[in-house]
């Protein structure tokens, strides 16, 4: 395979994914082989299945955890940019391992220039969590934001 095809997390994950049944495939084979040559009792396979899926679940865990955590340091590193007073509808994506996409709404006083706040969240975004392609839009604050139902729907975070 080239080289850029490692780079894209998709078609990493496909042969991952193929790579992992064709070795349960032959564990499989090998298992109905060993049980009807050997008629052994095999009572240790419940033991094995149950550890693979602790695995499992703790690795889902630490993938949600370190998510989330990424998420709220988005928004902590968005806040504090001089002139943002509340950030909400956050969204990020990994479209690959090198390339993601951020959008939010940012809202800021009705004194502070939109355009310089618009242009440090986005060079935040770019240095400090490697954001590719940053779409902000920028709103001027309204303090029912914090009860916004729509804005509630993405947390929030008011410096």
């Amino acid at each position: 395979m080239q080289n850029g095809v490692f780079r894209n997390i998709n078609l990493r994950a496909a042969l991952i994914h193929v790579i992992g049944d064709l070795i349960q495939s032959c564990g499989v084979l090998l298992a109905s082989i060993l049980i009807k040559f050997y008629e052994t009792d095999f009572s240790f396979s419940s033991d094995i299945r149950s550890a693979n899926t602790d695995i499992r679940n703790v690795s889902n865990e630490r993938t949600n955890v370190i998510l989330y955590g990424r998420y709220r340091e988005c928004v902590a590193a968005l806040s504090s940019v001089p002139g943002v007073r509340h950030v909400h509808s956050l969204h990020v994506w990994a479209l690959s391992t090198h390339y993601v996409v951020l959008s939010a709404h940012i809202a800021i006083d009705e004194l502070t220039d939109g355009e310089s706040v618009l242009r440090a969240c986005q060079q935040v975004a770019r240095t400090e969590h490697g954001v590719s392609l940053c779409t902000l839009q920028v709103e001027r604050y309204d303090v029912r934001m914090r009860s916004c139902p729509d804005c509630a729907l993405q947390p929030a975070h008011t410096p």
